[in-house]
């Protein structure tokens, strides 16, 4: 019996996906996507049709990051950019009004919070020093623990939550998710032709 080898197989399915040129092809459906989606919002931003569009744009943004990353595509820098960039603004598109650090770090604190209840009868030695934290596992303490955990965990992640916010609310505007769907598109059609990237096929006659 052959042996089964996962990292052959793997290789060998990133060889026929490849060799059909399914990865172009999804790019080019992201971005006949996007630029559905841009019609459906200047037409009606309630509209089911916006909705559903903007459900599949995460779903599909999401499965596009990971074609980038895991499958050998063979792609440039500059097909890789315009991809990750319009991955990145289909998938924040729902959310950028959703307080994202808020929801995490009170869930953060809420572990914390459990987790600071095994500690009865701990003792944790730092510098061969012993430190008994069983205080920490009950009462005001263990409270405080938590919110000065979730309080530090906040800021963090609302620092990062806020520009990430920001780069989303400037590729979300209609104008330019328009020129990133064109772009998906035309780097679409380019690597079809057999020209690469479009950043390449320019930079090449300068």
């Amino acid at each position: 019996m052959a042996d089964f080898n996962v990292e052959e197989l793997w290789q060998s399915f990133q060889d026929v996906l490849n060799q059909n040129n399914v990865p172009e092809m999804l790019l080019g459906v992201m971005g006949i996507l996007t630029l559905a989606l841009v019609f459906a919002y200047r037409s009606d931003k309630d509209s089911l049709t916006y909705k559903v569009l903007v459900g599949l744009g995460v779903l599909f943004g999401a499965f596009m990051v990971y074609v980038a990353v895991a499958v050998d595509t063979g792609w440039t820098m500059g097909t890789l950019i315009v991809c990750i960039l319009t991955c990145f603004a289909l998938i924040i598109r729902p959310l950028r009004d959703v307080p994202i650090a808020l929801i995490f770090s009170m869930i953060m604190m809420a572990i914390v919070y459990v987790y600071m209840g095994t500690l009865d009868g701990t003792v944790v030695t730092v510098f061969g020093f012993n430190f008994d934290v069983s205080f920490l596992a009950v009462g005001t303490a263990r409270i405080i623990a938590a919110l000065i955990v979730g309080a530090f965990i906040y800021m963090v992640t609302n620092f990062v939550e806020a520009i990430a916010k920001l780069v989303g609310k400037i590729l979300n505007a209609w104008p330019f998710l328009l020129v990133i769907s064109v772009w998906c598109i035309l780097e679409t059609i380019m690597l079809f032709a057999g020209y690469g990237s479009i950043f390449d096929f320019v930079t090449s006659f300068t």
